[in-house]
This record gives structure tokens, C-alpha cells and sequence, in this order.
């Protein structure tokens, strides 16, 4: 066998071990556990490009895990579409903690405080949630406005529609302020 074929055959191997892989994620709106295949290589990569990015491209962080739920939901009765964002965040925190590192932190100042991921989704299986993804309807000088927890589709929409938007804005500051005093030099006639 020649060396792209074993390199073939180990991938082949590899994509099968993640197909039967799973991980089971609490989803907060559905009061249950869902089994998703754990992230692939490339998948972690994409995740972390769009998280580290600064300005409103992080918007691409929100359409990226979309996408991978798309492709990593394992349980055929669960819709995608019909999960919202707190289910999202609790996905993040899961994918994040089994699949790339536990381990995280922040600085106050010169301090350090670190977080165990693991411990935060174990405490979002304990929380209780309430009526919180029910609609509830707001009534005002007889408008009637029906508001929810948006589902993840919506959200990948929105942040769809604004990436397209602001992809080209600058990420360094004095660009931006630059741009900026173009288009209001623009606007005012210069």
C-alpha cells in the first residue's frame, strides 16, 4: 500500500470513529440531553478564527456554530431550527469543554480567576428555567407584541444580514475613524 493510500484509508477510519462518537449535550428549551458528534479538526479551527476576531466579524462566530450544529446533530427527532440561543450558548460551553479545553479564565486587573467549564455545564442541567422559552405576549396602548427567546435560526439570519453588511468594515481602529470621516465628509458634501 502506498503511502496516500494508507493516508486515505486512516481518514476514512478517522470519519468513521467521529460518526460513532457522540456527545451528550443538555439543551435547556428541551429538558433533555441531545447526542452530537464531537467537533472534527477543522470544525475547532473554524470556531476559534471566528471568536478571536475583533469588531462586528465576530458576527461569523454565530453563523459558524450554526453550521456545525447543522452537520453534528446526531438525534434525528431534534429540529435545529426550533433550538434557541441559550440552547446555543450551553452547546458552545459543551463543544468548548469536551472537545478543545475545560480550562479557562479571565484577568480582573492583575488577577487571574480561572473556571472549570465542566462545572458550568453541569450547573445549566441544574437550573431551573422556568417558563422562560414560553412566548409572552406585552400589551400596551392596544398593540399587542408577542416576544421570545430567539431561535438560533433567526439569529444566524440576522447575523447573516449584518456580516454582509460590515465584512468590509476595518479592524484597525484608526482605519475605521477614517472610513467613518469619508462617509460623513460624503454625506456633509466634501
Amino acid at each position: 500500500m502506498s503511502n496516500p493510500d494508507q493516508l486515505d484509508k486512516l481518514q476514512k477510519n478517522l470519519k468513521q470513529k467521529n460518526e460513532s462518537r457522540t456527545l451528550n449535550i443538555w439543551i435547556p428549551s428541551l429538558k433533555r440531553g441531545v447526542e452530537f458528534k464531537h467537533l472534527t479538526l477543522n470544525q475547532q479551527k473554524r470556531l476559534i478564527q471566528s471568536s478571536i476576531r475583533e469588531n462586528l466579524l465576530k458576527l461569523d462566530f454565530s453563523r459558524n456554530i450554526y453550521q456545525i450544529l447543522v452537520e453534528n446533530l446526531a438525534d434525528p427527532q431534534v429540529d435545529v431550527d426550533k433550538l434557541n440561543i441559550v440552547d446555543m450558548i450551553c452547546i458552545g460551553l459543551a463543544y468548548r469543554a469536551a472537545d478543545i479545553s475545560s480550562d479557562y479564565g479571565f484577568y480582573v486587573e492583575d488577577d487571574f480567576f480561572p473556571v472549570d467549564l465542566n462545572t458550568i455545564c453541569e450547573k445549566s442541567r441544574k437550573i431551573d428555567y422556568g417558563d422562560m422559552f414560553d412566548p409572552e405576549t406585552i400589551v400596551a396602548d392596544n398593540y399587542h407584541v408577542t416576544v421570545q427567546v430567539p431561535y438560533i435560526k433567526t439569529d444566524k439570519l440576522m447575523n447573516d444580514n449584518l456580516f454582509n453588511i460590515y465584512q468590509d468594515v476595518p479592524e484597525d481602529s484608526d482605519e475605521l475613524k477614517d472610513l467613518l470621516s469619508c462617509v460623513d465628509g460624503h454625506r456633509a458634501g466634501f
